[in-house]
């Protein structure tokens, strides 16, 4: 997807409270609605990197959830059909910067138009992936970057055990049709037109992505499993795709509210066909949250294992104690500890107080 100017972008931005506000003074045709929703969240701590021999002081957006902000509407079209989408960006909020990282799309979480009935939703556009949703569905850290051992393992930077998912948590140009539920059974759905840079006009049908998945949520028992296949030919010439021709990764996902703890499992195997070097991974994490006052006690630890063409394990473990303000409002001091070996990365480690807020 296309970078939007900064000033374009940091226009729409100002926009969107205008835009509520807007609502307020006229508003919207009966059956219509436009809502403005997001947090903000950053934490104070040290972080030493994987590798290095010192860490240092930090002041990080996002410790428990990437920030952004979102426009999401309805229309009633009348027969049980309504009209959807959604514009959502991400932004840092340690420095103001739109997106996660820099020359990140402006509305790299969602941008689609789409429409629902009782058959389901079928969405056009930037979606998010039904095996983020399932990645993020079970661990107690949910989609952390900064804390989560399942999301480092999986969403990190992409090339090496320490990170090996291909693909984003978004894709772009794609179709996604989520299933009504069904007996606490949901289906997701999704293809993606888009090719990775670099790709040959002549190989651009055979650069695509797909994803399923099937989630189950009824009373304290939930699971999900997923599967994506995201293809890269050859001849793509970005320097993680180099020789890369397409990547399989299944997740089976699991939760389970005992009351005194909820426990949560993962398994995840991924496969690389890449020229004269195939990799298979395997990974774990196991995790759990305990009520403790009014907030709760999380943990989770995550193993990967690759074989093949590159032969390392990473070890990664978080504990940390969430405690809310209010419905909207929480802070949280988090710890978590990293470690590859047979790649020569070495060890990190972070800790950090933050705090959270959702508008």
């Amino acid at each position: 997807m296309p970078r939007l100017h900064s000033r374009t972008g940091h226009a729409i931005a100002l926009a969107a409270p205008a835009l509520a506000l807007l609502h307020a003074i006229a508003p919207l045709p009966a059956g219509a609605q436009v809502t403005l929703h997001g947090q903000i969240d950053a934490f104070a701590g040290f972080s030493r990197p994987l590798g290095a021999d010192k860490g240092t002081g930090v002041l990080t957006p996002g410790g428990m959830q990437t920030n952004f902000w979102a426009l999401r509407g309805t229309e009633d079209l009348g027969s049980g059909l309504k009209a959807v989408f959604a514009l959502e960006a991400f932004y840092r909020a340690d420095s103001g910067a739109e997106g996660r990282f820099a020359n990140d799309a402006f509305f790299a979480r969602s941008a689609y138009v789409g429409l629902s009935s009782g058959w389901g939703t079928l969405q056009l556009g930037r979606n998010t992936t039904p095996y983020w949703l399932a990645t993020i569905a079970f661990n107690p850290y949910a989609g952390s970057f900064s804390f989560s051992p399942a999301v480092l393992h999986s969403f990190g930077p992409n090339g090496t055990a320490a990170a090996p998912l291909r693909g984003d948590s978004g894709w772009s140009d794609s179709l996604l049709y989520t299933s009504p539920s069904w007996g606490g059974f949901t289906a997701r759905l999704q293809y993606s037109f888009e090719p990775p840079a670099g790709t040959p006009a002549s190989q651009r049908r055979d650069a695509d992505k797909y994803g399923a998945s099937l989630s189950y949520a009824g009373g304290a028992f939930a699971a999900a499993l997923a599967y994506q296949s995201v293809a890269y030919p050859n001849a793509a010439t970005t320097a993680t795709a180099t020789g890369f021709d397409r990547q399989s990764a299944w997740l089976l996902g699991g939760s389970y509210d005992l009351g005194m703890v909820k426990l949560f499992a993962q398994y995840q195997r991924l496969a690389d066909t890449v020229a004269g070097a195939d990799r298979r991974r395997n990974s774990g994490q196991f995790g759990l949250s305990i009520p403790a006052g009014p907030g709760a006690v999380l943990a989770s630890y995550g193993h990967a294992r690759t074989s093949g063409a590159e032969d390392a394990r990473r070890n990664t473990w978080a504990v940390g104690y969430d405690y809310p303000l209010s419905k909207r409002t929480d802070i949280y001091l988090n710890s978590l500890h990293d470690r590859i070996t047979g790649t020569g990365a070495g060890s990190g480690q972070t800790w950090g107080l933050g705090l959270r807020h959702y508008f």
